[in-house]
Parts: structure tokens; C-alpha cells; sequence
């Protein structure tokens, strides 16, 4: 793949993840009972998944930003995910 058609991606995947922000809202949590902000997350997962793969084709499973990106994913499933 080249450098431009990456360069494209991380694009799409930028404005995709704006998209994903503005969907945003306050909802209580059902461990606290606080509310918290939290997203789509049918259209969260999506970009999950294709930001993963970006990271996998650009730079390959073993490198740091794939590794860091699973590590942080991991930390946020434990936390329901409230953005």
C-alpha cells in the first residue's frame, strides 16, 4: 500500500472518529449510578475495528502502536467503555 493511500485512511479515520464523538451523550451508570458520557457503541466498535487494522497494516501486529492501541482497548472495556 502506498504512502498516500494510507495517508487517505488515517484521513477517513479521523473524520470517522469525529463522527463517532458527536454521538455523545449522558446516560447513569448502572455500577455507579453517577452519569457518565458515552458513545454509540455500534459505531464505536466499528471504528475500533478499523482503526486496528490501520494500525496492523501500517506498521504490523508487533509494533508498539498496534500493541499499545490493544492495551488501551483493554483498559477501556473494563471501564464500560464511558468516553
Amino acid at each position: 500500500m502506498t504512502k498516500k493511500a494510507l495517508a487517505e485512511r488515517f484521513e477517513v479515520l479521523e473524520q470517522e472518529y469525529n463522527s463517532v464523538m458527536s454521538t455523545k451523550y449522558m446516560g447513569t451508570s448502572a455500577f455507579s449510578h453517577r452519569s457518565q458520557e458515552y458513545i454509540d457503541s455500534a459505531k464505536g466498535n466499528n471504528w475500533i475495528a478499523r482503526a486496528k487494522k490501520l494500525l496492523e497494516d501500517s506498521y504490523g501486529k508487533e509494533s508498539d502502536y498496534y500493541k499499545d492501541f490493544n492495551d488501551t482497548q483493554r483498559i477501556a472495556r473494563f471501564s464500560s467503555m464511558p468516553r
